[in-house]
């Protein structure tokens, strides 16, 4: 493998697994949280997908996804982790008609505290079909952009060559 790619869809809580969309409340971004940063301290993974995603949950910005999204940073941080700006999110808010207002994932604010926890980023299309290969990586290095995070290499290299030719 050239990359392994690590994800957090479910997080245990109280005896069961629940969907990542299921985050809702303090308690569960916190399981989130500890589970998300379980996943990076393994050490086995490239990158770490959508850290963010607890906000398609979770539908606020507010003190307790603040805290979520510290906590995450933190680990990742510390742990030299790469995170994921993830173009599913700008596909599912598009499919969705979500407002820009309204909390979903990629969230600029998770990307503006990422940046003053100087976390590295690589911007991934997260393709779940063929006709998704490169769909929203615009969006995901506009984010990018704007919000001060740094990208990788090799997310700029597919966004001006995608195709090598």
């Amino acid at each position: 493998f050239d990359y392994l790619a690590g994800v957090v869809h479910f997080f245990p809580w109280q005896g069961e697994w629940l969907y990542i969309e299921e985050a809702a409340g303090p308690a569960r971004l916190a399981a989130y949280a500890d589970q998300l940063i379980r996943t990076m301290a393994c050490g086995f993974f490239t990158f770490t997908v959508h850290p963010d995603a607890f906000l398609a949950g979770y539908r606020k910005w507010d003190e307790n996804s603040r805290s979520c999204a510290r906590d995450i940073l933190r680990a990742a941080s510390e742990y030299g982790a790469v995170l994921e700006i993830n173009g599913n999110g700008f596909r599912k808010r598009r499919q969705k008609k979500l407002k820009d207002s309204e909390a979903f994932y990629p969230h600029d604010e998770f990307w503006r505290l990422a940046a003053e926890y100087g976390i590295k980023t690589v911007c991934s299309s997260d393709a779940h079909n063929p006709e998704d290969v490169c769909d929203s990586l615009e969006d995901c290095l506009a984010t990018a952009s704007e919000c001060g995070v740094r990208v990788l290499g090799a997310a700029e290299l597919i966004r001006q060559n995608p195709f090598g030719g």
